[in-house]
């Protein structure tokens, strides 16, 4: 597993036999808001909609709209401007539009989710012993005051009574105590920080793991493979996948599959069923969202409800919304937008032989990664790097940030500019200098020859 830490990028990725199996990735400055809950307050309603602007202590005013009012907190009628309420962030701020936030604040633990927006015990959907849920939902329905309802998450199946009873109470008075804010004069509107879907993650994968290293060849190599427009797959087939500005397109090829089927419709149905898993993939590790059309081979309307319903049970864990296959056999399906693509955050409109092209920030932070994997014991390194023209550029605009990001690591960099026509750096050499004549300050982090 790769976790690192980097000056513009911080990203964790595992590998497997088949390359990326988990790929995260968030700006170093991007701080998400989704899932903060703060103390807003009304400041107008939008003429002629059921919708509310809110001060929540930003820039700009989030939105509050009609669907997002249902609340056991409030009664939808009652809101008013100057009137204070609990919202939480579910879709960040972008350009010159505030965030969109839900009137019906949730709360999490391991196994239980506080809800505000119903008053009922809900279960995963993958939790199918139905005896089991009847007698969690009667022993909350006895021991809590139902001002709140709970979804409860498919790993609480198989925990003690008693452990789900003691994170019911907790949430509830941590909820509580949140409602009590609307009777106090508080400066800082924001009440509850939620961790980063990067930070949850990362977290998640060091639990699994008894020791963490920086990465080596193999990934950069999948890096690589992962901004690719063409998908090659083991069986044969292949997906095109192409990100456009409105919607992502991918296309779907049976090249080389081979198989002895009854009928062509069967073969068809085979090949679009192989690539499905492939598919998921895909869309998760470039964390591709937005409204998606997929060109299937042609199958009859038996195959195309078949594969819905098999795409709907894989990508279960992707939160996809399925519309159908259109008259022209494209099937749409869209996911909900909460962070920009991976693609958006590390690439550029440049292709070299199909794949994207790597932005220059993150050639950067490949190379310090590089440099940082050499061993460093009593000394110091040097380090000459050739960099191409953009990336050359971007590292004399970031410089202080990367003379930041490096002080301390003991390392010295000289960066040359070559003729590359696309981002690009080359390690050409480095040595091992004795740490005290490199300890004097006024000797630079970083020479641009």
């Amino acid at each position: 597993m790769i976790d690192h830490r980097g000056c513009f990028y911080n990203y964790i990725a595992k590998l497997d036999s088949d390359g990326l199996s988990t790929f995260l990735l968030e700006k170093v400055e991007a701080t998400s808001e989704i899932g903060n809950i703060y103390l807003g307050r009304i400041e107008k309603k939008m003429n002629h909609k059921d919708a509310y602007f809110i001060d929540i202590g930003r820039a700009q005013n989030a939105l509050l709209q009609g669907k997002d009012l249902r609340s056991v907190l409030y009664k939808k009628d009652s809101f008013k401007p100057g009137q204070e309420i609990l919202v939480q962030v579910y879709k960040d701020a972008r350009a010159s539009k505030g965030a969109k936030v839900t009137a019906a604040p949730s709360l999490s633990s391991e196994h239980l989710v506080l809800l505000t927006d119903t008053r009922d015990v809900k279960f995963s959907n993958k939790i199918r012993d139905a005896l089991w849920c009847d007698n969690l939902q009667s022993a909350i329905t006895s021991c809590s005051e139902c001002n709140y309802g709970f979804l409860v998450r498919t790993g609480a199946y198989g925990q003690s009574l008693e452990s789900l009873l003691d994170q019911m109470k907790s949430l509830e008075d941590q909820m509580d105590k949140l409602v009590a804010y609307h009777h106090r004069i508080v400066e800082e509107r924001l009440l509850v920080r939620k961790p980063s879907a990067f930070e949850t993650i990362r977290q998640e994968c060091l639990d699994r793991l008894d020791e963490t290293h920086m990465g080596d060849d193999a990934f950069d190599t999948a890096l690589n493979d992962l901004l690719e427009h063409r998908f090659p797959l083991k069986n044969g087939c292949e997906l095109v996948v192409d990100e456009l500005e409105a919607f992502t397109v991918v296309d779907v090829n049976s090249k080389r599959f081979s198989g002895e089927y009854e009928s062509a419709e069967r073969f068809n149905y085979e090949v679009n069923l192989s690539v499905l898993d492939s598919l998921i993939k895909v869309l998760s590790l470039r964390n591709i969202s937005g409204m998606i059309l997929i060109d299937f081979i042609d199958m009859n309307v038996m195959g195309q409800r078949m594969l819905i319903k098999e795409l709907k049970r894989r990508a279960n864990g992707l939160e996809v919304d399925i519309k159908g296959f259109t008259a022209l056999g494209i099937l749409e399906m869209s996911r909900r937008r909460d962070t920009p693509s991976v693609l958006e955050l590390i690439g550029t409109d440049n292709r070299i032989g199909g794949r994207i092209e790597l932005g220059p920030e993150m050639v950067i932070d490949l190379m310090l990664r590089q440099l940082l994997q050499i061993e460093v014991l009593d000394d110091a390194i040097v380090a000459d790097c050739s960099v191409t023209p953009e990336v050359y550029e971007a590292m004399l605009t970031h410089s202080e940030r990367i003379r930041t990001y490096l002080d301390g690591k003991r390392i010295f960099l000289n960066i040359l500019k070559n003729n590359g026509k696309s981002n690009g750096f080359r390690l050409l050499s480095y040595e091992h200098v004795d740490i005290v004549e490199k300890s004097d300050k006024s000797i630079d982090l970083i020479k641009f020859i």
